[in-house]
């Protein structure tokens, strides 16, 4: 079967003694969009005071499937006392765009970034 692709299904049963009839045909079923692969790792484009550009590369595979990115972030006071909370979201972009403007950060500060 191909991806997002729409079909009608029969069935026949088959014994011995020969094969039925076909089935009445199934109502539309319609097989998924594959998942895409992961993004490229975020890269900083350019920084000022409080706010910074960051980039990724579109995932390798199934990219035309994205709807949407979510930039997510910690400081680097948190990520190294607190990994095991939540990433803070920053940010989601549609799915064309592979680049994003984070505003509202304390100068001064580190941060990690995951698209």
């Amino acid at each position: 079967l191909s991806p997002n692709t729409s079909y009608h299904f029969k069935v026949q049963a088959e014994s011995e003694d020969g094969v039925s009839k076909d089935s009445e045909i199934s109502d539309v079923i319609t097989t998924r969009s594959p998942i895409p692969s992961q993004p490229g790792k975020p890269k900083c484009d350019s920084a000022e005071h409080d706010c910074l550009t960051l980039s990724w590369s579109k995932p390798d595979h199934y990219y035309e499937n994205v709807q949407y990115y979510e930039v997510s972030y910690y400081s680097e006071d948190e990520y190294h006392k607190h990994q095991s909370l939540p990433w803070n979201i920053a940010e989601k972009t549609n799915g064309a765009m592979e680049t994003i403007k984070i505003e509202g950060l304390i100068p001064e500060k580190g941060y990690y970034f995951k698209v």
